[in-house]
């Protein structure tokens, strides 16, 4: 029979005896995800749109920055006065390309409802959700904006 060093017993007791210890430290169930960092959002529209398809639709350009890792989902909605009436669109949530913690210039194209758009002034609204496996954030930006051809 092989016997075992007295060194060796010595040392896997000890070994047990601390990491046990390490682990009665911690409470039972604790939340992890709160030493993770949350998800940050942020949107900006930018001027001008440009006009596609005779005024059919508007390509709205945005700067967004996020989380590294999180996923981005945008919603960007245009009215705009056309004579004596109004040309609305929205672009329903359009996912965005990953997250990469730096500025991102992202175009979304908008379709109008009614009317078609023209040249002129419009507001452009957007809303930007960031979501990692922890958190969601939201960012909203409203600001005139002009649509060129």
């Amino acid at each position: 029979m092989n016997r075992v060093p007295r060194i060796t017993r010595i040392a896997a007791v000890a070994a047990t005896l601390i990491g046990g210890g390490g682990a009665l430290a911690l409470p039972a169930g604790a939340d992890v995800s709160s030493l993770s960092p949350p998800a940050v959002a942020a949107v900006q529209v930018q001027s001008p749109a440009t006009l596609i398809a005779r005024g059919v639709a508007v390509n709205v350009r945005l700067t967004v920055v996020c989380t590294p890792g999180a996923s981005g989902f945008l919603n960007v909605s245009v009215i705009e006065r056309v004579g004596n009436d109004t040309t609305r669109g929205s672009s329903g949530f359009v996912q965005t390309a990953a997250c990469t913690g730096g500025f991102q210039t992202i175009e979304v194209v908008v379709i109008a409802n009614d009317n078609l758009f023209r040249q002129g002034t419009a507001l452009a609204s957007a809303r930007f959700d960031a979501c990692n496996n922890f958190s969601c954030s939201t960012s909203a930006d409203q600001r005139e904006i002009r649509i060129d051809r």
